[in-house]
């Protein structure tokens, strides 16, 4: 099974398009570096220059647009949030959820920046990429499995509210729920850091085209934890997380759907009223799981595919393919951290009454309406 690194970012100058050169004893290429040949298999529909043009511009336009409003839509979210109060049980979920979706935001932007100056024909990485690679943080790339998690964690406080009304409190409390978020952040971010440790940041040097890029190597690390290392990244992030919270999250959404559809039918026919506030916050997180399982889309594909194909991986007859999907899944993640703003804005009352308030909105309305 290929490496989740390779699945989620794909680091394209060592193991997509490239073929170590039979015959380089009479070349010169620069010293230091890797001599490769780049080449295109004729069954794979994308080419290696149109993949690159397709990682080119989403690191230009994509990245950074979803870069200034995820940015803007997280740190609002996490104050209005905090100023909400986090002795809320959903308060706090919706608070941490943020606090990591905005350290991924950030950090996908970071890892893409060197795409922003650098010519296409010189490749999409340069010396900030060269430098988290070789500082052992590319680990970060770990918070996007904390964002998955987090996401099933709020799906699964809604739907145990739902189900358990009367009893969701002492189910499910503040403290219960603290522990909660921290271990399961941990356990779900922190062992992507030993997996990302063997990799290092190498020069290569395209023998065809006659020009170097900077790309990804593995070091010794991998050959002496070569099981474990598979192990983590294959069945753990590969399986586990990248599969089985969608699943997890569906399930949920599913529920917290129909028993919210037969507590409204019951509250009409019965003329009640009460309940409103905590129908809208489920209205508005139902939304927010559908629209985590749609930008999990990438992600998913790009796991089950090369179930039935296992040509489509980064070093298979489909690898510019391959590349294609593991760039939509790098966007649909970011895009994930970037729309939650506009979905407590629209549908959270509370929320949007707190932005205003965060950001004076309410001092000049009544300013002009004096």
């Amino acid at each position: 099974m290929q490496t989740v690194l390779k699945d989620l970012y794909l680091l394209y100058d060592i193991t997509t398009n490239t073929h170590n050169s039979t015959d380089n004893s009479n070349v010169d290429f620069p010293e230091g570096c890797i001599p490769v040949i780049t080449t295109d298999h004729p069954e794979d529909p994308i080419t290696h220059a149109t993949e690159q043009l397709i990682a080119k511009v989403r690191g230009v336009s994509l990245m950074p647009v979803l870069f200034v409003f995820g940015v803007a839509g997280t740190c609002t979210s996490i104050a209005s949030f905090y100023k909400q109060g986090l002795n809320h049980r959903i308060n706090l979920c919706l608070f941490s959820l943020e606090t990591v979706n905005f350290i991924n935001v950030a950090y996908l932007f970071l890892l893409n920046v060197d795409s922003l100056y650098r010519p296409i024909d010189d490749g999409l990485y340069g010396v900030v990429f060269a430098h988290i690679v070789n500082s052992k943080m590319l680990g970060m790339l770990g918070f996007m499995y904390g964002t998955m998690y987090l996401s099933a964690l709020v799906a699964w406080e809604r739907c145990l509210t739902v189900l358990f009304p009367l009893h969701s409190k002492s189910l499910l409390s503040i403290r219960t729920m603290a522990i909660l978020i921290l271990l399961g952040s941990v356990i779900t971010i922190l062992p992507f850091f030993f997996v990302a440790a063997w990799y290092e940041a190498v020069c290569f040097y395209d023998l065809v085209n006659k020009r170097s890029t900077i790309g990804v190597s593995i070091n010794e690390m991998y050959f002496e934890h070569k099981a474990i290392i598979s192990s983590v990244e294959g069945i753990y992030y590969g399986i586990i997380l990248s599969l089985g919270i969608p699943i997890v999250v569906l399930i949920a959404t599913i529920i917290t759907g129909v028993k919210l559809r037969q507590t409204v039918s019951f509250r009409k026919q019965t003329s009640s009223v009460d309940g409103g506030k905590e129908t809208a916050v489920t209205k508005m997180l139902l939304v927010l799981s559908v629209v985590f399982l749609v930008t999990s889309i990438p992600n998913i594909i790009v796991r089950v595919i090369p179930l039935f194909e296992p040509e489509v991986r980064a070093d298979g007859r489909y690898k510019n393919s391959f590349l294609v999907l593991v760039s939509g899944t790098e966007v649909g993640s970011i895009m994930y951290s970037c729309v939650n703003f506009f979905i407590y804005y629209f549908a959270g009352t509370k929320y949007r009454q707190t932005v205003h308030e965060l950001y004076g909105c309410s001092r000049l309305k009544k300013l002009f309406t004096k």
